[in-house]
């Protein structure tokens, strides 16, 4: 299942080359994760279950700039019992040209000890299947 949104890049994402901050790039990463994990978990699972980063690769493809409109698309791509690798594309809106694709290894945490923990289907299942 593909989750994705749109945003406008603000003045504040913006570095001294006048253009998209990596670091925000990354930020719009985690944050497209968190809305989908959100959009498509219980809220039984999402008190149970919170996710963090193993690893993160990221390839940058063009910059953006102010005011630009991009989409932000995510996915699940595999899972493991111990972690999930998740896709995510930054893209413009008007051409779908693709300015970042991110990929990100992610462990499940049970909130209960603070430990990862197995995946099992009731956490992955909604993210994988269309």
């Amino acid at each position: 299942m593909t989750y994705s949104f749109t945003i406008t890049v603000s003045p504040d994402d913006i570095d001294d080359l006048n253009h998209v901050n990596n670091l925000v790039y990354l930020q719009w990463v985690l944050e497209a994760a968190h809305l989908h994990w959100n959009s498509g978990a219980s809220p039984v699972l999402q008190e149970k279950y919170v996710w963090v980063v193993l690893s993160h690769y990221i390839k940058y493809h063009r910059p953006a700039y102010e005011s630009d409109e991009l989409v932000i698309e995510t996915w699940v791509q595999n899972s493991t019992a111990t972690y999930c690798e998740r896709v995510t594309l930054i893209k413009m809106k008007q051409t779908g040209e693709t300015l970042v694709t991110a990929n990100t290894k992610w462990c499940p945490i049970l909130v209960k000890t603070m430990k990862p923990t197995r995946i099992i289907p009731e956490i992955v299942n909604p993210f994988t299947s269309e």
